[in-house]
C-alpha cells in the first residue's frame, strides 16, 4: 500500500503488506511489512515482529525479501 506521490523506481520489488508513506522514492527493494517513507525511501520499522513475519511467509509459501 503506497500513499499518494510516491515514486517506485523500475525494477524494484515491494513485499507482500509494505506501507510506504506519501511522497517517498523507493530506490531498492523492501521487505514484508516494512513503514517505509523518505526521498529515499528507507525502513522505519516493521508492522509485525521479526518471529511473527517468519509465520507468515511460511503460511504464505515464503515471499522472500524477508528482513535481516
Amino acid at each position: 500500500m503506497g500513499g499518494s506521490n510516491v515514486t517506485i523506481k523500475e525494477g524494484v520489488r515491494v513485499g507482500n503488506g509494505a506501507v510506504i508513506a506519501m511522497g517517498s522514492l523507493v530506490t531498492k527493494d523492501m521487505p514484508p511489512y516494512a513503514l517505509v517513507g523518505g526521498n529515499p525511501a528507507k525502513i522505519i520499522k516493521f508492522a509485525l515482529q521479526k518471529n511473527k513475519l517468519t509465520n507468515c511467509s511460511l503460511l504464505l509459501g515464503g515471499i522472500g525479501l524477508m528482513p535481516k
